[in-house]
């Protein structure tokens, strides 16, 4: 094998070397916002829920209470 070869395969695995891991931190960190954007959008929801309760309840003794259910019941069972 000629020393031009082997610098090209070495220039290549290099290249592949640096590349990988810098596409999948990408990929990892694209995950990772798409979770976190998931999260936010439900704690949204469950705030929204909540403020319809309270806005309803009013007065109600009982309204925390109900705002705290109508929270827990838009979040669903997997957040705590």
């Amino acid at each position: 094998m000629s020393n031009h070869n082997r610098r090209e395969r070495a220039g290549a695995a290099l290249e592949t070397a640096i590349l990988v891991p810098l596409l999948l931190l990408m990929a990892l960190g694209g995950a990772e916002m798409g979770f976190a954007w998931h999260a936010a959008s439900r704690l949204e929801s469950a705030v929204a829920s909540g403020a319809r309760v309270a806005a309803q309840a009013g007065d109600d003794p009982q309204a925390d209470w109900e705002v705290l259910q109508a929270m827990r019941g838009a979040l669903g069972p997997d957040i705590s």
